[in-house]
């Protein structure tokens, strides 16, 4: 018979663990997500928009969710991800509560059970986790759907072009797919966040003339979100 070593036996006892929750683990990623930012001593709250997007970039950055975004009202959307949040909240993993005309999301009360038993694929999604909170502190809901929507429409663009998308092409798109949105996306929002992720390596597009004063502008003054 084979001698199981001390790690074979802690891999079990983690597979027990994980089986507990009948839970996709990036689900647990997800909550960790928000709790890491809710724990920031300066952070936006976290709504169900800001929730939607945190997956899209997540999803972007390689957390196997296995859903398919397509372009929405509110930005990149996955029709599937609505049950997926629902089964976080009759997880306990994460809770939403009444602020002001706002719902905020808020880690849940069996998220730190959910994290000792998930603990293996969290360490493995550390560095992933930690780039997504280190964006999404930099922006409050309405910002969150705007980068979103940017990197939505870049991503796109590159794939019907063949080529990196200037960052005029990006910001027509963007006022094209956001022209019925209230209150109105502005020309200077789309560019901000176009800068933002392109300086955090989110977003790669090609500079041209009609944009390059401004994004200068946008540089050297610092007016970037965070």
């Amino acid at each position: 018979m084979k001698r199981e070593t001390q790690r074979d036996l802690l891999s079990q006892d983690d597979a027990q663990d994980e089986s507990q929750w009948h839970l996709a683990p990036w689900l647990v990623a997800v909550a960790e997500i928000v709790r890491r930012l809710e724990s920031q001593r300066y952070h936006w709250p976290v709504g169900r928009v800001m929730l939607q997007k945190i997956v899209y970039f997540a999803t972007v950055a390689g957390l196997p969710t296995g859903l398919e975004f397509a372009a929405a009202s509110f930005g990149p959307y996955a029709p599937d991800l609505k049950a997926a949040v629902g089964r976080m909240q009759n997880n306990g993993l994460i809770i939403e509560r009444q602020r002001g005309q706002m719902f905020e999301v808020l880690g849940g009360p069996a998220l730190d059970d959910a994290r000792d038993g998930y603990r293996n694929q969290l360490a493995q999604w550390d560095d992933l986790i930690d780039r997504i909170v280190d964006l999404a502190a930099r922006f409050d809901n309405r910002e969150a759907e705007i980068a979103a929507t940017v990197h939505y429409t870049a991503d796109d663009l590159r794939k019907r072009l063949g080529r990196q998308p200037t960052i005029t092409e990006v910001i027509d798109a963007v006022e094209e797919w956001k022209r019925g949105r209230q209150p109105k996306v502005t020309r200077d929002a789309i560019l901000r966040a176009v800068v933002n992720l392109g300086t955090r390596g989110w977003l790669t597009v090609d500079p041209d003339t009609t944009t390059a004063d401004d994004v200068a502008n946008m540089v050297v003054t610092g007016s970037l979100a965070g």
